[in-house]
């Protein structure tokens, strides 16, 4: 009899332990799905970033090309000017 007893409190342990890991596994499988939220929304920030970041480039070539030409024309100028 004594065997049977132990026998129960042993299932009633597994019994416990069940519960509360499957209480734990649903607070690890909201935790995952708020974390897979976040991992994808930094994904799109970090895309934005670098499509900020080669538009910006792009511009900034862009620019400095133009201030070499405006350099280039006045040069043409002052050059121009001193000869008169």
């Amino acid at each position: 009899m004594e065997s049977f007893e132990l026998l129960e409190k042993k299932i009633a342990q597994l019994v416990s332990l069940v519960a509360q890991l499957k209480e734990e596994n649903k607070g690890l499988t909201k935790e995952n799905s708020t974390l897979q939220k976040k991992l994808s929304a930094l994904e799109r920030d970090v895309v934005e970033g670098n499509e900020s970041i080669e538009h910006l480039t792009t511009e900034k070539e862009a620019t400095k090309g133009l201030i070499s030409d405006l350099i280039k024309s006045i040069d043409k100028l002052v050059e121009g000017g001193a000869q008169l």
